[in-house]
């Protein structure tokens, strides 16, 4: 579980650069697809993307399934993931982090920035 109970209602409320939440959400959305389809074969699959702003953050999170080679899986991710590596960038530089965490075959991608720090 990600710990984020609300959608993204509440992430356009805020002063933020529009480039960097696209990019946030299009390389959630990336990572999730390539190892989805990697990892999981071609069979539906749920992908859950949650976001919201608590406390001067902007808590993002997106978990998918993993049935196959789950350590390989998570390896991936972490590095080798060019989508990756930019979350990562784009969460240190807004003053933020990330994490991942494996639960019930699922991966959970999760990062908070400081909402202030857009401009």
């Amino acid at each position: 579980d990600c710990l984020l109970s609300r959608g993204l209602g509440d992430v356009y409320k805020r002063q933020a650069d529009n480039l960097e939440i696209c990019v946030l959400f299009n390389n959630m959305i990336d990572i999730a697809f390539e190892n989805v389809k990697e990892f999981c074969g071609n069979g539906k699959q749920i992908i859950a993307l949650k976001a919201e702003t608590r406390a001067g953050f902007l808590f993002c999170c997106i978990s998918f399934p993993i049935e196959n080679e789950i350590k390989k899986a998570q390896n991936h991710v972490l590095y080798h993931s060019f989508a990756y590596k930019t979350l990562k960038n784009l969460a240190e530089k807004n003053g933020g982090k990330i994490e991942t965490s494996l639960s019930d075959n699922r991966l959970a991608i999760t990062t908070g920035w400081v909402v202030n720090n857009f401009s």
